[in-house]
């Protein structure tokens, strides 16, 4: 696992809030985050793929109501708990959900066991714990417990550093459509010009934009970073990040060593602009 870092995990939180708001507001559904903040010494993208984890299931599941997320303090632990008022999961089946390929009777609750397996497996990693209350017909709490780090946070977020960043050109290669167009609505909005591809071919073809946005897997030989390779051979200088729901360990470490960012989906507009403002980003 990489080595650890410092982090304030209200700044994560706030992160994963932002870009869940609008699958909330198309549901109908209230996405709070509550009070609270505490650091901790862990691996940041990992802690972050259980959290999105937990509130995409929160999420996903309820129908009514809403969830929230906060940050709760107890002795020298952080508790990171998504209460949801979901359908509930019933005492027999608490168990089942964290194995992997387990499936709820309750079809509302289909899928609920693979991705909370994943969640399971990645909290094992950090030395985390992971806990389940639950009632049916009342919605679940999950929380995430891991030990609080002493001292200030190590690493200042990417926005508090941010410079201003006037309009850009953007190129945006995914081969899903609706990804395309919530990305490039994202550039747009922000005054940059967008072009968007869906081939590796068509990401090349006259390729002259100042920064690109590329998705990982592309749906053939070719993979995201190998087209950031071949983008910055046809334009020197070229900013490049990997967007991805891939929160693995061997993909960072590929792409560290690349000199390329992960940006993990679904992409927020705080992530979006930190990245583009934050001085010496590749």
């Amino acid at each position: 696992m990489p080595a650890p870092t410092r982090f304030g995990v209200r700044d994560l939180l706030v992160e994963l809030v932002d870009s869940f708001a609008g699958q909330a507001r198309a549901k109908g559904l209230t996405l709070r985050l509550g009070p609270g903040d505490a650091v901790v010494e862990t691996d940041r993208v990992l802690l972050r793929s259980i959290v999105q984890n937990l509130l995409g299931n929160g999420l996903r599941y309820t129908a009514r109501g809403g969830v929230v997320i906060g940050v709760r303090r107890r002795g020298g632990t952080v508790r990171i708990e998504v209460v949801d008022s979901g359908p509930g999961i019933a005492d027999g089946d608490r168990s089942r959900v964290f194995r992997e390929f387990e499936r709820l009777a309750n079809a509302e609750d289909a899928g609920l066991g693979l991705g909370l397996a994943i969640v399971a497996r990645t909290a094992a990693l950090l030395g985390a714990g992971v806990e389940l209350d639950s009632r049916v017909g009342r919605g679940s709490r999950f929380a995430v417990t891991l030990p609080m780090a002493e001292g200030a946070v190590a690493a200042v977020p990417a926005r508090t550093v941010a410079r201003e960043v006037g309009p850009l050109s953007c190129l945006i290669v995914d081969d899903d459509a609706g990804v395309r167009r919530a990305m490039a609505a994202l550039a747009g909005s922000r005054g940059h010009a967008v072009r968007v591809a869906a081939t590796v071919d068509e990401a090349l073809a006259g390729m002259a934009e100042e920064v690109a946005f590329v998705d990982h897997d592309l749906g053939g030989d070719v993979d995201g970073l190998a087209l950031i390779a071949r983008l910055r051979a046809a334009r020197p200088g070229l900013r490049a990040a990997l967007v991805t729901a891939d929160a693995s360990r061997t993909l960072a470490e590929a792409a560290q060593a690349a000199g390329v960012t992960v940006l993990l989906k679904p992409l927020s507009g705080e992530a979006f602009d930190g990245w583009l403002a934050a001085p010496g980003k590749a």
